[in-house]
């Protein structure tokens, strides 16, 4: 079969050029990047082909992990269902009757010549043998590099998760990994099955995956980690619902790495990853500007039938493994979580960790979620609850965290003033700001003057309105009176950025007051 394939490949490289590799005959290829069927985690766009008319224009990066296209199986009948190893959507319900799930089909064998020929070349250690097309000199260190990484990552995942490898952990497993320029040339050398030849980010199948070659160095590692985390947690059958699978794949796959070899993963994502090409935190941003805010509960609802037409899909699925898996009250039971494979066990325990407090983790949810940036402060993200005084009096305000509960509330109508003072410093490097509550017009957040003083009204229970309450935010400064839209608790904050808080110090010093003064704009 490698004699004969190594002929055509010659006849077709000499009729087409191997840039332009085709399925079949001489033509261009026919498989379309808009159209990916088996997709799975994407990210970044790709790099082009080198006879792709598109190839002459520059390559614009700023849309890097928002995912275009991520139908993985498209019917005619508009329905989508998986095509993940090993498991089946949590509706169908499969019996577990114990049998286990086929042994993948192993990769092929080629000796190191014939890879040559290919131009395919291939980088292995204990855990990963990678193989890729079209590396440049200048690309050789990184690629040299990934097989150490994934062998780094497959011992953090033994010592973090030991229950995604359970069955799988020794000295036998290994990955098989491609990194494809042009994925036509493995589909002809038998390296990519054809069921999966037309993706345009990455797709796993059993031990062994695929990813498009992507424009930037990290978010190739961050998509080869991503589709390893697949393959660890389909080795044994599940029934994860697929916003847990997405985004606990994400989540591990956000690291750090350097050239000493020393790498880390599940970090909070800063400014090297959404200029390498992850743009989770922009999408939530972009998407809660627009008003279209996912509760958890939003995310939760998300399916093997609505998940992967969507774009955002990635983004809050990312957001709500990270959230739970750091959030003081949920951290440690939802780690354990992965250890429950089937249903309805998993939403159960679920269930039972979201109501410990499920009106407080839904409010810090929208202060986590509403608020992403570059290396984002998580603990200082968080609310501070009431104390539980009803006090009308003076009341002060930290400002080195975000979101906190006053004991003044409003009643839906009622006309009320806040009257704000004090002074307080900002951002600390290169020098700290001093500021007053109506903020500093020498730099803006969100529109804003930064460290304006902000309210929001917060209203009581487990509603709809009370988890995107902290999204809709009404400016105060010095000084403001109005309507309350609502009813429920006053909670303040000053405006800053996410990854800032730990740099400012100081209170501001609130008064409140309701009554018949004249209304002023409505608090929302």
């Amino acid at each position: 079969m490698r004699d004969r394939f190594l002929k055509n490949f010659f006849s077709l490289a000499l009729c087409g050029g191997l840039a332009t590799f085709p399925l079949t005959g001489c033509g261009p290829s026919s498989s379309s990047p808009g159209d990916s069927p088996q997709d799975s985690a994407g990210g970044g766009k790709t790099k082009t082909s080198v006879n792709d008319p598109a190839a002459d224009k520059p390559l614009s990066i700023d849309s890097f992990g928002e995912n275009p296209n991520l139908d993985r199986n498209d019917t005619a009948g508009g329905e989508r269902f998986p095509r993940v190893e090993g498991m089946q959507p949590i509706a169908e319900s499969p019996p577990m009757d114990g049998t286990e799930e086929p042994a993948a089909e192993q990769p092929p064998e080629w000796t190191a010549e014939e890879l040559q020929e290919l131009g395919i070349q291939k980088f292995e250690s204990e855990r990963l043998r990678l193989l890729a097309d079209q590396v440049s000199e200048n690309e050789r260190g990184q690629y040299e590099a990934l097989p150490s990484v994934l062998d780094a990552f497959f011992a953090w995942v033994e010592e973090e998760y030991p229950q995604f490898l359970d069955g799988a952990a020794g000295p036998a497993w290994q990955w098989t990994g491609y990194v494809m320029q042009e994925p036509a040339l493995f589909r002809q050398a038998d390296m990519l099955p054809e069921d999966i030849a037309d993706l345009t980010h990455g797709k796993d199948q059993g031990r062994q995956f695929w990813i498009v070659e992507q424009p930037t160095d990290y978010y190739r590692r961050h998509l080869i980690l991503h589709e390893a985390t697949h393959c660890l947690m389909n080795e044994r059958f599940h029934q994860w619902p697929v916003w847990y699978l997405e985004g606990m794949a994400e989540l591990v796959a956000c690291h750090h790495w350097n050239e000493n070899g020393q790498a880390s993963f599940a970090v909070t994502p800063g400014n090297e990853h959404t200029t390498g090409g992850f743009g989770r935190l922009a999408l939530i941003r972009s998407e809660t500007e627009a008003g279209r805010f996912q509760t958890l509960d939003d995310v939760m609802r998300l399916n093997f039938g609505n998940f992967y037409p969507h774009k955002t899909s990635y983004a809050w699925s990312w957001a709500c493994c990270y959230f739970l898996s750091h959030h003081p009250l949920t951290a440690e039971p939802f780690h354990r979580l992965a250890g429950i494979r089937t249903n309805p066990e998993f939403d159960r325990t679920l269930e039972q960790i979201l109501q410990q407090d499920r009106t407080r983790l839904n409010l810090d949810w929208a202060a986590f979620a509403g608020s992403l940036i570059p290396g984002f402060d998580f603990p200082r993200m968080l609310t501070t609850p009431p104390t539980g005084s009803e006090s009308q009096g003076p009341w002060t305000l930290q400002v080195e965290r975000s979101w906190q509960a006053s004991p003044f509330q409003v009643k839906q109508g009622e006309t009320f003033s806040v009257t704000a003072s004090g002074q307080f410093s900002l951002a600390s490097q290169p020098e700290p700001w001093t500021s007053e509550p109506w903020g500093i017009s020498l730099d803006y957040s969100d529109g804003r003057p930064l460290g304006e003083l902000q309210l929001a009204i917060v209203p009581e229970g487990n509603t709809p309105a009370h988890g995107k309450a902290l999204t809709r935010t009404q400016p105060v400064g010095g000084k403001w009176q109005g309507k309350a839209t609502d009813s429920g608790r006053l909670y303040f904050r000053i405006n800053d950025r996410a990854n800032n808080w730990a740099n400012n110090a100081g209170e501001v010093k609130i008064e409140f007051q309701t009554g018949s003064a004249a209304a002023g704009s409505d608090a929302n």
